[in-house]
């Protein structure tokens, strides 16, 4: 019997690790590869491109890049030249298409449809809602669509943040984009077979604005460390997230400016930040406690050394593979209730707190109690063993596009 071909089409270069993006897309690219004869598509507006997928070389994949800069939509290249702020709200409440849309214009999608013609592809996936459209073009019987997270709400909560600052030009702009978001959703939903999303929690916020969605939680995973070693360095703190995605720029100042010095007075601590991308917003903030490593390869050593992860977050939707991630390798962790959502980890196996004196009383508490920290460590490990194991999670999700490849 002829194997199946499939397309993946991707807005950053899967992995097996690295940021959360690249993880769950990893898992879907496998889970793919294991029913169909798959090539992978990029189209790089998150992250890198095919010559950094090392993931695809692993499987055999002929990976291709699509370079989606300097063909963005016209419209919104226009407005986006507009001096004036207030004029540029207005075009982009008029343009309709939400900013991250706008990378894939008709040409984008016109050249995705020319690289693939000719090809027999069985199935397309395609990984998150804003390159949803590049999958229409191409002519593909059977579709699938891992929204990862809901989208509009993450936007929403980044309005109500910047409402609460004053800030009303970039509410009215978050409010934008979450209304695009779910316009583009409600057009485009039912040219897909399957839905997926990684949690509950986001299913049901996106089930109460779109009632008629067929919806599939696959759950983000990590692959656990047979036994994870700790070889602690005293009070050091870890921060491990990509540092161009906004909550996690918004949640790493906040920790540093408002929650650290608290720490400060009563104990010398070091943190550190591990992550891809690079903030001008963490400019002038490293110092003598603070160290910004950028990205690292292998975060085994790091995790080995840290006596707590942290987790700051406020904004952004989906659940937290760093979280997990942090769990498998026994470290505690302290988080604020965003940062957890959606997720199995209960208040009994981490710290929580939503404001700056109580994540810094948590973070002293938990440095004080060596014996509570492995505790909850433990706590937490066996529930990412139970929940979130990435081989488990990727047969299961390969079984179901066996299915969806094998209706007719």
């Amino acid at each position: 019997m002829k194997r199946p071909k499939a397309l993946f089409i991707a807005p950053a270069a899967p992995g097996r690790d690295g940021n959360g993006l690249a993880m769950r897309l990893g898992v879907f690219l496998e889970a793919v590869a294991r029913c169909a004869d798959t090539e992978l598509l990029i189209l790089p507006i998150a992250g890198p491109g095919a010559e950094e997928c090392d993931l695809a070389r692993q499987l055999g994949i002929r990976a291709s890049t699509l370079a989606v800069a300097g063909i963005t939509d016209t419209n919104y290249h226009l407005l986006s030249r507009l001096s004036s702020p207030a004029d540029r709200l207005a075009a982009f409440k008029r343009y309709g298409r939400g900013s991250r849309h706008s990378a894939i214009s008709l040409p984008v999608v016109e050249a995705v449809r020319a690289m693939v013609e000719g090809d027999d592809f069985d199935l397309v996936h395609t990984g998150r809602l804003y390159i949803a459209e590049a999958a229409l073009g191409t002519g593909v019987a059977r579709r699938t669509l891992d929204l990862d997270e809901d989208d509009a709400w993450a936007w929403r909560r980044q309005a109500e943040l910047a409402r609460e600052a004053g800030r009303v030009e970039t509410a009215e702009w978050a409010e934008a984009e979450a209304q695009a978001e779910d316009r583009l959703l409600g057009r485009i939903a039912s040219r897909f077979d399957a839905l997926f999303v990684a949690g509950d929690l986001d299913r049901q916020r996106l089930l109460a604005r779109h009632g008629g969605l067929r919806l599939e939680v696959i759950p983000n995973s990590v692959s656990l460390p047979a036994s994870p070693r700790r070889n602690e360095e005293r009070d050091t703190l870890l921060f491990v997230g990509n540092l161009s995605y906004a909550p996690n720029i918004e949640g790493i100042v906040w920790f540093i400016r408002e929650v650290l010095p608290l720490i400060l007075k009563v104990r010398a601590v070091r943190l550190r930040i591990v992550g891809r991308g690079h903030s001008v917003a963490l400019a002038g903030l490293a110092d003598g406690a603070v160290e910004v490593l950028g990205a690292v390869e292998n975060l085994t050593a790091i995790y080995e050394a840290s006596t707590l992860a942290i987790a700051p977050l406020f904004s952004g939707a989906g659940t937290r593979i760093k979280v997990i991630e942090a769990a498998a390798f026994g470290v505690p962790l302290v988080a604020t209730t965003i940062a957890t959502q959606g997720l199995a980890i209960s208040a009994e196996t981490i710290w929580q707190a939503d404001d700056a004196a109580g994540f810094g009383a948590a973070i002293l508490a938990a440095l004080s109690d060596p014996e509570e920290r492995a505790r909850r460590a433990r706590g937490a490990r066996l529930l990412v063993a139970e929940r979130y194991d990435r081989e488990r999670i990727v047969g299961d999700l390969a079984n179901r596009f066996g299915d969806i490849l094998e209706r007719t």
